[in-house]
């Protein structure tokens, strides 16, 4: 069978360990925005916010429909996309 980690680790804990890998994207750059190893514009990343919790939201929501938790991967690449270029544009800055 699947050995994935969301198959191992059931789709309600897998919807909840997301919250937190999303939240740590965020809380990770402060943090190193307050130690002053990323510049102050990497806190344009925020602008992504509402993709991560729209993605959440959504997991959290159908993780046990099947069909329909699919279309977050469609929400899981605008996160990526969104927040890896203001990342990026913060660094450029």
């Amino acid at each position: 069978g699947k050995k994935s980690p969301i198959v191992r680790l059931g789709t309600k804990k897998g919807a909840q360990l997301l919250q937190w890998l999303c939240g740590s994207i965020y809380a990770l750059t402060v943090l190193f925005v307050a130690l002053r190893m990323f510049p102050i514009w990497t806190l344009l990343i925020f602008g992504s916010l509402f993709f991560a919790i729209d993605l959440c939201r959504h997991v959290t929501d159908y993780h046990d429909e099947p069909a329909k938790v699919s279309n977050c991967k469609f929400i899981a690449v605008a996160l990526h996309f969104s927040s890896g270029l203001l990342l990026a544009l913060g660094f450029v800055l």
